[in-house]
């Protein structure tokens, strides 16, 4: 589990997943992948994000890491063990236009 964005903020802001993953150059199975939580934010993708949508590429690369590190702390002091799951999912938010 990783970083997720609102799928509805990315409806309101009327953004295809389809036509988002075009601009940034991966396959959009991969950013639908990225939109659930399934795959990790990577510095490359978060800088063409920054690019298309004006986020800030440190900010989505920071929260992508601080979750990574809350899940290794929370599996390192035992509280975060087979069936309880990963922490609940971190949405990310698009910029106010």
């Amino acid at each position: 589990m990783n970083l997720t964005f609102n799928p509805e903020k990315l409806k309101a802001a009327n953004i295809r997943a389809k036509f988002l993953s075009g601009k940034i150059g991966v396959a959009n199975s991969q950013f639908v992948d990225i939109l659930n939580g399934k795959r990790r934010i990577t510095p490359r993708i978060a800088l063409a994000l920054e690019k298309e949508l004006g986020v800030r590429a440190i900010d989505l690369v920071r929260q992508q890491a601080e979750y990574e590190l809350l899940v290794e702390r929370l599996e390192l002091t035992g509280e975060l063990t087979g069936n309880q799951g990963t922490p609940a999912k971190v949405e990310l938010f698009l910029p106010k236009n």
